[in-house]
């Protein structure tokens, strides 16, 4: 967000206390943001809202974000092509790391499509094991990814 509000306004100051008072308001709204359906896209949208309004109110200036549009530079296209290039490599080796079995189950059920009882079936294991196998493997994603893998 940091990045995304200095391309709109430029002034880090007052990004930074936009985003901080933004998560301030969540919290004593008591907002529980895993409830929303899309999460991250409410957060940008009421950032880039409140962005709108606090620099229209500290600067008196037209709004600079329906004027400007944002401008990229070549060296954030090729930092962002690096940042992806390291978490996919990361992912790939986390994946690498899980055993046979584990890396077959999320084969067969996320990227065949198969449902978790057919799974089993090919597999010729219980439902619970191809459960269990899972879990363990989410938890040693989650372990490498806290904040998640939706960014690759």
């Amino acid at each position: 967000m940091l990045r995304y509000g200095l391309k709109l306004v430029g002034d880090r100051a007052l990004v930074l206390d936009v985003i901080q008072g933004l998560f301030l308001r969540f919290y004593e709204k008591g907002l529980n943001l895993e409830m929303h359906p899309a999460p991250n896209a409410y957060v940008v949208k009421s950032f880039r809202r409140e962005l709108i309004k606090v620099e229209k109110k500290y600067y008196g200036t037209e709004n600079k974000l329906q004027t400007d549009s944002v401008q990229y530079s070549y060296e954030d296209i090729l930092i962002q092509k690096e940042n992806s290039f390291e978490q996919n490599t990361k992912l790939v080796k986390l994946l690498n790391s899980l055993t046979d079995r584990q890396r077959e189950i999320i084969w067969l059920h996320y990227f065949e499509g198969k449902s978790y009882s057919e799974v089993a079936e090919i597999l010729d294991v219980n439902y619970q094991s191809i459960l269990n196998n899972l879990q363990r493997s989410f938890r040693k994603i989650r372990n490498e990814f806290p904040k998640g893998v939706e960014s690759l």
